[in-house]
């Protein structure tokens, strides 16, 4: 796996003008509003728990089901010696087939990647959402892509019938892709410039919206995955853009989770955080992303493995108070450690971040349909190792008082 940033949003989003502010003022008309929508209709489910505070989110992520990484979703059975590419265009041109042929291939893969019985073993497991990451061409057979729109249709129908909650986190703007693992563009485009780019980042999401309000287990949309200031990205570029975004979900009478990241730069940083718990202020329905990878820090020690969760711990503590969650974790790290120490470096990580207000989300369930094969990025893996056991993630799951 790669460094996850934005390489796409620098030049795009100083072009967009709305308020900074997005106090409470700006948004309890439509946050009344809101209240009215499917979600207050339908039954109690575990997507409206979480979204209305009575249960903790306790997600993992599914790869691979909108944006394929084709690294960390290995089918050998479909293809057994899959071709070294960051991206899904890459991957399909490097199988040297017809685009046809590339593209039902990636289908077919998808739909073995993900299946009923998928979500049916994270239920088992004991979380109780998912998370998806997605991009821009999710609705559309856009030319070279195939559209996993279908399939998101029959994870969110799955997700409803056993009870799961859904996390759709953009990761791929128009025209181009946050990920740089995966980009499916140059990161020398030269459009990048024009406000229409932004506008239509704001567009897509609403439709995407759109698509998928009907399903109860729909529980989240993210506005942007892991914006970096390697980039040229600030909170002044980002805090319009989320402005917007948010305004636009509200017209829409969105009622679900919508979910902001900071700059992958300032995670758990005290002084920035600042700005973001100001910016959410009033807005129980807008929570904020930290992602809590540790693989890409240079830790290479127990020791200093344990004194950085233990950091991290202490920053949630401090800002108990604001909506943040922890937004991907895994207990892959450079440092090598014996078995006897990951699972106690495992118990500390969960411990610590079940500090976290809203929640965590672990990161990839799986990375290969091959059960032999370990990786300590793949929850599976952890599970079959022992190194995680079940009864810890059940500390995860809360419920007010």
């Amino acid at each position: 796996m790669k460094t996850i940033r934005v390489r796409c949003m620098a030049a795009i989003l100083p072009f967009l003008i709305v308020p900074l502010s997005c106090n409470s003022d700006q948004f309890n008309n439509s946050e009344r509003l809101s209240k009215t929508d499917a979600y207050a209709a339908q039954k109690k489910t575990m997507a409206s728990s979480i979204i209305d505070g009575t249960v903790k989110m306790n997600a993992v992520t599914v790869t691979c089901g909108a944006i394929l990484e084709s690294g960390i979703c290995r089918v050998p059975d479909i293809i057994n010696d899959s071709p070294p590419a960051y991206n899904e265009l890459a991957f399909m041109t490097k199988l040297g087939r017809s685009k046809d042929d590339a593209i039902k291939l990636v289908e077919n893969l998808r739909f073995k990647w993900i299946s009923q019985e998928t979500i049916i073993s994270i239920k088992r497991l004991g979380f109780n959402c998912i998370k998806i990451k997605f991009g821009y061409w999710l609705l559309d057979a856009n030319l070279d892509f195939s559209s996993p729109k279908k399939l998101i249709h029959d994870v969110m129908n799955w997700a409803t019938q056993h009870d799961l909650g859904v996390f759709l986190s953009f990761a791929a703007v128009p025209g181009c892709q946050n990920l740089e693992p995966v980009a499916n563009c140059p990161f020398t485009s030269a459009y990048w410039g024009n406000e229409e780019n932004v506008k239509r980042s704001t567009e897509f999401i609403v439709k995407v919206t759109k698509e998928y309000k009907m399903h109860t287990s729909f529980m989240a949309i993210g506005l942007l995955y892991a914006p970096s200031s390697g980039a040229g990205i600030t909170n002044g570029m980002l805090f319009p853009y989320y402005a917007a975004t948010i305004s636009a979900l509200r017209e829409l009478k969105f009622a679900g989770l919508i979910m902001i990241d900071t700059l992958a730069e300032k995670r758990f940083d005290n002084d920035d955080v600042l700005a973001y718990c100001k910016f959410v202020a009033g807005l129980p329905s807008v929570w904020i992303a930290m992602s809590s990878y540790l693989y890409w820090d240079e830790l290479r020690t127990e020791e200093q493995i344990t004194n950085k969760v233990f950091d991290r711990e202490q920053f949630l503590q401090i800002n108990e108070g604001c909506p943040i969650f922890i937004d991907e974790w895994s207990m892959a790290f450079k440092a090598e450690l014996t078995k006897d120490q990951l699972t106690k470096v495992a118990n500390k990580q969960q411990l610590a971040y079940d500090r976290a207000s809203k929640g965590v989300i672990f990161g990839p369930f799986s990375t290969t349909t091959v059960e032999t094969d370990v990786d300590y990025f793949s929850y599976t893996s952890l599970v079959n190792e022992q190194i995680i056991v079940r009864k810890f993630m059940a500390k995860l799951v809360s419920t007010k008082k």
